[in-house]
C-alpha cells in the first residue's frame, strides 16, 4: 500500500502560477471581504530592507480553529462560490487563495481573533523550510492560543520579501489606473481598502471631477432583474426605452435564467471642442497601456478584467460615427450557481462555454444597438424622436436592422416594401426588390446609385431620416460624401428610414445588395481578408496564407486558429510593404508599431497607393478608410491590439477584437497587392 503525497515545492507552484501581485492581493482582499470586513488595510514598508513587511489586516469575523485547519488545507474550502452570507457573494471556493502570500515573501505570521471570543490564535509559515519536505501532511504548525479582549479581525505579517515582486508591486501601484482598480476590486461601498506604501496612500481615484462630468451627454440602463426584455438611454434629459431582440436570439437562453442576473450602468461622454480628455476622467476607469477609459465589469460584486464581456468599439467597422469610445460605468454580473460560466483555476478567465458566447453576444448587442439609437438621437433631435419603438422584420420577428420614428405614426405602404407599426407587412405587391442589386465590394457608391424613394404621389417630396445596412459590421456609411462601401462579399439588406412629405408618413424602403469581389470567383462567399485591388501573383505564399485565413474564418469552433493567425499576417504584410518602398528607419531593428506607422503615413499611403489609384470610386472607397484607420491608430495602434492579447496579455485575442480592426487589415493588404503590381 502507497500514500498519496504532496512535497513542499507544491506551495511553490502555487504561488509561481499566481499571474500577479495585482491578484495575489485581490485574493486576500476578498478574503477579508467574505470574513464580512467592513475595512481592509494594506501596508507596505521596505525602506529598510533589514525590516521589510508588507502587512494585509482586517476588523473581519476571524478565524475558528476549525477555520485555520480547512486554511492550511489546500484545495479545501469551507466556501460555495456564488452563495450568499449576509448579503455578499463568495466568490472563492478552490481552497487555495490564502497561499497568495507566497508571491510576496517567504515568512508569514498570522494573528486572528473569532468577535466576542476574546482570545487570538497565532501560528507562522515559512516557506523555505516547507518546501525542504517531502511529505507537507507531516508538518505540524503550531497553533498559539492568548486571551484578548482588544483585537478583532485577521492580520497577516509577510517577510523577507521577493524583492522583484516588491518592485513591480510599488511601479504597478504608481499606475493611478491600477491602483484605483485594485482599490476597487470589490463592488461595495460598505467595505472599504486602504493601500498605504512606505507612509504613502496610494491613489483611489474613483469620482468623476464637475469639469470632467459636464462633457457627459447620456446615459445607459440595463437590468435583467427590473426588466429583461427593455433597456433605455438618458438624452437630454429625456428617457427612451427601447425592447430587446425577442425570438431567436441564443442569449435570451442565458438571460431568462433565474441564477444569472447582469445589470448595467454607463455613462457616455463627448470631449469635442472642450479641453477634457482622458487622463481627466476619474482614475478606475483609465487604462494607461491604451490610453482609453472603459466601463468596469464585476462578477459577484468582484472586478473582473475581460475585454470580451462589453466592446465600445463595436460598431468601429461599420463607421465611427457610431461608435461613443468615452464610456464609464459598472456592468455587475451575479452568478448564484458556479456551472452558468467556468473559470480557469485562478479565475482570471473565464473558459469557452455557450454561456460565455451568449454572454458577450448579448453586451455587444447592447453595445451596439444603444451606441446606434444614441447617435440617432443627437442627429434628429429629441423632440423628432420620441421613445422609438424596436421595429419589426418580414417574418414578424424583432429586428436590430431598422429604426422606425414616432411611435404615434402609421406605417402605410410605398412603392418599396412598408411595415406597419404593430410589425404586419403593408398591403403592397412591389415590396422587397426580388433581384438583389450586384455591386462589387470595396467600392464607394452613392445613396442615388442604391435607393430610390418616391413619395405617395410618385415624387420626390421626401426626406430620409436614417439608413441601417446588414450585416453592420461588413460595411461602411460616409455620411459627409453619401456613399456606401460594402467590404465583403455577402448579401447585405439595405434598410432608408424616410418621410413622405406629401402624407407626412414615415416609411420604409428596403433592398437587398449582393456583393462580390470583382476580382476573385470563388465558392467561398464570406472573406475576412480581401484586396481591393488586383492581388499581385508576386507573393504566392501570402495569397495562400490570406485564403487559408478566410478559410478558418467561416469553420465553426475555429476562432483561436482564426485570431492566432491575424498577428502573423499583419506583420508579414507590414513587412513586406516596408521592403517593397525601401522605407528606411533611424534605428537598425524597428518595431512592427514603428514599421507601421510609417506605413501608414501621408507620406508614403498617399505617395506610393492613395494618389495613384485612377478609379474615381475605388479612390474615394480607400481614402475613407484610410481615414478611419488613422483614427484608430492614433487612439490605440493595431499592433497594440494583437501585443496586448496574443503576446503580452491575459487571455487571447477574440474573434470580435479582430474584426474591429478588419477595415485595417484590408487595406494594408490592398496596399501591399497595389505597391507589388
Amino acid at each position: 500500500m502507497v500514500k498519496l503525497q504532496a512535497a513542499g515545492n507544491v506551495i511553490t507552484e502555487l504561488s509561481q502560477k499566481i499571474p500577479s501581485s495585482e491578484f495575489a492581493l485581490k485574493e486576500l482582499i476578498k478574503n477579508s471581504y467574505e470574513a464580512q470586513a467592513t475595512e481592509v488595510n494594506i501596508e507596505l514598508n521596505d525602506t529598510n530592507s533589514d525590516c521589510a513587511e508588507l502587512v494585509i489586516s482586517d476588523n473581519g469575523c476571524g478565524m475558528t480553529e476549525k477555520n485555520i485547519t480547512s486554511l492550511l488545507t489546500i484545495s479545501k474550502s469551507e466556501k460555495k462560490f456564488g452563495k450568499k452570507i449576509n448579503n455578499r457573494y463568495v466568490s472563492g471556493e478552490k481552497g487555495i487563495g490564502f497561499f497568495s502570500v507566497f508571491k510576496f515573501g517567504n515568512k508569514v505570521k498570522v494573528k486572528t481573533s473569532v468577535p466576542k471570543e476574546h482570545f487570538v490564535y497565532n501560528f507562522s509559515l515559512d516557506l523555505t523550510q516547507i518546501i525542504k519536505e517531502d511529505n507537507i501532511s507531516t508538518i505540524d504548525i503550531p497553533l498559539h492560543k492568548k486571551s484578548s479582549s482588544t483585537f478583532n479581525g485577521t492580520k497577516i505579517i509577510i517577510k523577507d520579501l521577493d524583492s522583484e515582486t516588491i518592485r513591480i508591486f510599488r511601479k504597478t501601484m504608481n499606475d493611478h489606473g491600477t491602483s484605483s482598480r485594485l482599490s476597487n476590486i470589490i463592488n461595495d461601498s460598505n467595505f472599504k481598502i486602504n493601500i498605504v506604501i512606505n507612509g504613502v496612500k496610494v491613489v483611489n481615484d474613483k469620482n468623476p471631477t464637475k469639469d470632467f462630468e459636464s462633457t457627459k451627454i447620456a446615459e445607459f440602463k440595463y437590468s435583467s432583474i427590473q426588466d429583461y426584455l427593455h433597456y433605455r438611454i438618458i438624452y437630454d434629459n429625456e428617457e427612451y426605452p427601447y425592447s430587446i431582440l425577442e425570438g431567436d436570439p441564443e442569449y435570451l437562453k442565458l438571460i431568462k435564467r433565474e441564477d444569472f442576473k447582469i445589470n448595467i450602468s454607463i455613462n457616455v461622454y463627448s470631449f469635442k471642442n472642450t479641453k477634457i480628455n482622458t487622463k481627466n476622467a476619474p482614475r478606475v476607469y483609465y487604462y494607461s497601456d491604451y490610453n482609453r477609459i472603459k466601463p468596469l465589469v464585476y462578477i459577484n460584486d468582484s472586478l473582473f478584467e475581460d475585454n470580451n464581456i462589453y466592446n465600445t468599439e463595436i460598431n468601429a467597422s461599420r463607421s465611427s460615427k457610431y461608435v461613443f469610445r468615452q464610456q464609464t460605468g459598472i456592468i455587475t454580473i451575479y452568478l448564484s450557481n458556479d456551472r452558468i460560466l467556468q473559470f480557469n483555476p485562478d479565475r482570471t478567465k473565464i473558459n469557452e462555454s455557450l454561456n460565455y458566447e451568449y454572454l458577450k453576444s448579448f453586451t455587444n448587442y447592447l453595445s451596439r444597438m444603444f451606441q446606434e439609437k444614441l447617435r440617432l438621437l443627437i442627429s434628429k433631435g429629441s423632440d423628432t424622436v420620441k421613445h422609438m419603438p424596436l421595429s419589426v422584420s418580414k417574418n414578424n420577428k424583432a429586428s436590430s436592422q431598422m429604426d422606425l420614428f414616432s411611435s404615434d405614426e402609421d406605417y402605410t405602404d410605398t412603392s418599396a416594401k412598408a411595415l406597419t407599426n404593430d410589425g404586419s407587412v403593408g398591403d403592397s405587391t412591389d415590396s422587397l426588390t426580388e433581384t438583389p442589386i450586384n455591386v462589387s465590394t470595396g467600392l464607394a457608391y452613392t445613396y442615388d446609385e442604391l435607393i430610390t424613394l418616391k413619395d405617395s404621389e410618385g415624387g420626390s417630396r421626401v426626406k430620409p431620416l436614417s439608413l441601417v445596412i446588414s450585416p453592420e459590421n461588413d460595411a461602411s456609411i460616409n455620411k459627409r460624401n453619401q456613399t456606401i462601401t460594402f467590404n465583403s462579399s455577402e448579401l447585405y439588406t439595405l434598410t432608408q428610414t424616410y418621410k413622405d412629405k406629401t402624407t407626412n408618413e414615415t416609411k420604409i424602403y428596403e433592398i437587398q445588395i449582393n456583393a462580390t469581389n470583382k476580382n476573385r470567383i470563388s465558392k467561398q462567399k464570406n472573406f475576412f481578408i480581401e484586396s481591393l485591388v488586383d492581388e499581385s501573383d508576386k507573393l504566392p505564399w501570402l495569397l495562400n496564407f490570406k485564403n487559408q485565413i478566410n478559410k478558418v474564418y467561416c469553420m465553426k469552433n475555429m476562432d483561436i486558429v482564426f485570431v492566432s493567425s491575424i498577428r502573423t499576417f499583419v506583420e508579414v504584410t507590414v513587412v513586406e510593404i516596408v521592403k517593397a518602398l525601401e522605407i528606411t528607419f533611424s534605428e537598425d531593428n524597428p518595431g512592427l508599431k514603428k514599421q507601421l506607422k510609417k506605413v501608414l503615413s501621408k507620406e508614403y499611403a498617399n505617395d506610393s497607393f492613395l494618389d495613384n489609384i485612377k478609379d474615381k470610386r475605388l479612390k474615394q472607397s480607400l481614402e475613407s478608410s484610410y481615414k478611419l484607420i488613422l483614427d484608430e491608430e492614433n487612439n490605440i495602434s493595431t499592433i497594440d491590439v494583437l501585443n496586448i492579447y496574443t503576446h503580452s496579455g491575459t487571455r487571447i485575442l477574440s474573434k470580435n477584437d479582430v474584426e474591429t480592426r478588419k477595415t485595417c487589415i484590408k487595406f494594408l493588404f490592398s496596399y501591399l497587392n497595389f505597391v507589388y503590381n
